[in-house]
């Protein structure tokens, strides 16, 4: 027999996990905003949020959750970096 289990661990997990890294990203973008990398930023942003909402998806089995939670971690992380501030980034010079 299969072991039913709650997706709700999983679910919080992923979400914070999300919310943390997309942080860490954001502040990345904002750091390096005149610099060429912000692209690779963004594009690892879009990347890993496209991952999140079809990895929620399928744990949940609703679209409209799944693009709620990913909306409230972008609300949260994006608060985070505005308000609380970001990391600032630099490049070493050579």
């Amino acid at each position: 027999m299969k072991k039913k289990y709650s997706a709700l661990p999983e679910l919080l997990l992923r979400s914070i996990f999300y919310t943390l890294i997309n942080y860490v990203l954001l502040s990345m973008v904002l750091s390096f905003r005149l610099h060429w990398s912000s692209i690779l930023f963004s594009a690892a942003m879009l990347w890993f949020a496209l991952d999140y909402s079809k990895t929620i998806q399928q744990l949940t089995g609703k679209r409209l959750l799944a693009d709620l939670l990913w909306l409230g971690c972008i609300l949260i992380s994006t608060f985070i970096a505005f308000f609380v501030g970001y990391i600032q980034g630099s490049f070493a010079s050579f």
